[in-house]
């Protein structure tokens, strides 16, 4: 029996122990100069018969090249001990590097470089193979994490007190993240965009940004504005992860799983609030977490926003439940106030179309419950949280706003535009195809569709539901859910006249920007799973139905995941493993539809030189936003730098001078140079004055609530 003290002493020896391990990787690091081995079939550097014990390491090539090349790790006597894939060789960068990591020792690893279908001119000039502290980093984090687990769950009051419920919620939240155990990833449809999304915070981080706006990592360097447009507050998880020595593919598996537990976690938050049983709770948390809808949101579309904002619905519903249900002269109803605006908050940081939608829903809910929404109490309590939303969601819609405001990008020219989207909303036969192919798109053509269903258990709640609704024995509560629910499929449905809104008034074209209708089924999946609740016991109490119909949901809900395991290894023969950012593509074309680019951008003639007029210059380094050239310029001389002209970058010379910037070829930053200058320029990305106000405002206010909720928590 290990005691507390016991356990602890281990803990700190294995923890001493890989500290030292990683101090001695990183004080004496084995690195070796590739050598060239003649032209076969492709160009090859090796190592010279130098030995690579296990572990991880990092190949640096110096290359000049007019067209992309592909490098491969290769070992004729053990490449099946190479952790590596296929990496990239861009013509718009001169050095790559590759992280990569081998199980087994190696003694004849070669650098295989290759050409596409076209001939192309290059030269490679140095290729570098050596070693790095990842493994033990990511081995002392990874044994931090256990010990922190262990010593909750063992030691202390918290976890001697909730064990079981904390055992009951882990088996939930792996059920939800079986498919993670694939050896890779099956292919979904936007994994590459968000992973980008990571890598761009990565390299903005290590560049020194904080908070990362301009994405650099796309377009080669050139940039691209996801950190002002789209909230990524929860990717600084998988970034940091990325930091420590993940690769890529266990980084984003990592934060599904994280968001997975946070999903479980909110579900029975709210349902034990909700419910009269901790059974029903846990039962509807099981049902929320594995809806289907939810569960193609993560591994067929893999939509990283719209699956984190799914986390904080049930925040959202519990805190308007509490509104319309709790005693209005209590003093803890206030505290509805908060737990709304950080619901809001979630989905702000994580989605914004998610928070449209929202809105649009919470506007509806207030409007129809409108005798209790007027109450003085109520209304105080959405004007407090509206204050600590904007207060506290500051550091995300002040740059938002003033760039959707003052910036000229394709999204805001797209707003005004009729988007016909009524054909892509579901079918009804679409909510009760319960076992087609969970893979497929949002196409209109129903051969051609993933499912679009909140599944099989929700759906015959809703049924059962509308069949006490029939024998008129439903209470208020079910009957609300269940109109609501119905609505909320209605609205996602393609019967609704989405078309003909926004042909009629301009607000209908700003909800139609949507664009596709079924993106309500994720907001009906949280009143259906309220409405299986409430149903549940009411025919419970009344002995219609015994416990064991608990222990069918549970079965039914196991079985669908395994299900969808079944599809998912039949749709993939070989599931994507991504070990570094050099697999990647990275070019503007990986950025979706652009719809943050500068209108009139044309992203596939995008010049990643200098182009300079009356100066003659070069590159001399480039680190996140910031560049630097030399340059050395005649009369009335401009140079085009490869980055975007958004607003609040700056132009700086030698002397520290600012100097003029203004819209050069293919919206690229022009800058122009004094009279015979020469010398260096530095073009960077600095956020303006009142962003960072923003982000102090928001900061301060997240902390004041905890330190808050702190002090109200230590006097109970």
């Amino acid at each position: 029996m290990f005691t507390k003290k016991k356990t602890i002493i281990i803990e700190i020896v294995v923890a001493i122990i890989l500290l030292a391990l990683l101090i001695t990787k990183a004080v004496n690091p084995f690195s070796a100069e590739m050598t060239y081995n003649g032209d076969s079939e492709c160009v090859s550097y090796s190592a010279n018969g130098q030995k690579l014990s296990p572990g991880t390491y990092t190949v640096e090539i110096e290359y000049s090249t007019d067209m992309e090349l592909t490098a491969q790790l290769y070992s004729a006597e053990r490449t099946d001990f190479v952790r590596a894939n296929d990496f990239y060789l861009s013509p718009n960068r001169h050095q790559v590097s590759y992280d990569f990591f081998t199980s087994h020792s190696l003694y004849d690893l070669e650098t295989r470089i290759s050409e596409s279908e076209e001939i192309a001119n290059y030269s490679i000039d140095r290729v570098v193979v050596s070693s790095n502290t990842h493994l033990f980093r990511v081995l002392l984090f990874s044994w931090i994490v256990v010990c922190i687990i262990v010593n909750i769950l063992c030691f202390s009051s918290f976890g001697k007190n909730h064990r079981e419920l904390i055992i009951k919620l882990s088996c939930i939240t792996l059920l939800s993240s079986i498919v993670l155990f694939f050896p890779g990833l099956v292919k979904t449809h936007d994994y590459r965009f968000h992973v980008i999304r990571i890598e761009s915070i990565v390299d903005g981080l290590r560049a020194g940004e904080f908070p990362v706006r301009i994405h650099s990592t796309y377009g080669d360097g050139i940039g691209y504005p996801n950190g002002v447009f789209y909230g990524d507050l929860f990717l600084y998880v998988p970034a940091v992860l990325r930091m420590i020595g993940f690769s890529v593919n266990m980084s984003y598996k990592i934060y599904v799983l994280l968001i997975n537990g946070l999903t479980v976690f909110t579900a029975y938050l709210c349902g034990k609030k909700v419910f009269k049983k901790e059974s029903t709770a846990i039962v509807t948390s099981l049902v929320y977490v594995t809806a289907s809808y939810r569960i193609i949101d993560l591994y067929v579309r893999s939509s990283v926003g719209e699956y984190t904002a799914l986390a904080f619905y049930p925040l959202i519903a519990l805190a308007v439940w509490n509104i319309y249900k709790d005693d209005i002269k209590e003093k803890t109803y206030i505290k509805n106030a908060y737990i709304l605006a950080v619901g809001i908050l979630g989905v702000l940081y994580s989605h914004v179309l998610s928070t449209e939608m929202v809105a649009v829903v919470l506007v509806v809910v207030c409007l129809s419950l409108f005798k209790q929404t007027f109450r003085k109490e109520t209304i105080l309590v959405y004007i407090r949280a509206i204050i600590v939303f904007f207060l506290m969601g500051a550091a995300f819609i002040v740059p938002f706003l003033d760039y959707y405001i003052n910036t000229n990008t394709f999204i805001k020219e797209r707003s005004g535009t009729i988007n016909l989207i009524q054909p892509l909303g579901a079918y009804f036969t679409d909510y009760f195809s319960f076992f087609k192919d969970f893979f497929g798109d949002g196409d209109r053509y129903m051969s051609a569709r993933m499912q679009i269903t909140p599944g099989l258990v929700l759906m015959l709640g809703l049924l059962a539901a509308g069949y006490v609704l029939i024998k008129r024995k439903a209470t208020k509560e079910i009957k609300y859910l269940f109109f609501m629910s119905v609505i909320l499929l209605i609205v996602a449905s393609n019967i609704f006249p989405w078309n003909e809104f926004a042909y009629i008034t301009k607000t209908g074209r700003i909800l139609s920007q949507i664009q596709f209708p079924w993106r309500y089924v994720g907001i009906a999946v949280v009143p259906l799973t309220l409405l299986l609740g409430l149903v549940l016991e009411q025919a419970t109490e009344e002995s219609l139905i015994g416990d064991n119909t608990y222990k069918y949901i549970i079965v039914v809900s196991v079985l669908m995941m395994c299900l969808f395991c079944g599809y998912a290894e039949k749709s993939d023969d070989n599931p994507k493993l991504t070990y570094d950012q050099a697999e990647l593509d990275t070019s503007l074309i990986a950025a979706g539809n652009g719809e943050y680019l500068l209108s009139g951008t044309d992203r596939e003639s995008i010049s990643t030189e200098l182009i300079c007029e009356n100066a003659e210059g070069f590159i001399v380094g480039q680190n996140g936003t910031k560049i630097v050239v030399a340059l050395e310029a005649d009369e009335a001389a401009s140079v085009c730098v490869p980055r975007f002209n958004y607003p609040y970058y700056k132009a700086i010379d030698e002397s520290g001078n600012n100097l003029s910037i203004s819209n050069g070829q293919n919206n690229l930053i022009k800058v122009a140079l004094p009279d015979g200058y020469k010398g260096t320029v530095t073009v960077r990305f600095v956020s303006p004055w009142y962003w960072r106000v923003s982000e102090i405002v928001s900061l301060i206010t997240a902390v004041g609530l905890l330190c808050l909720n702190f002090r109200k928590e230590k006097k109970h």
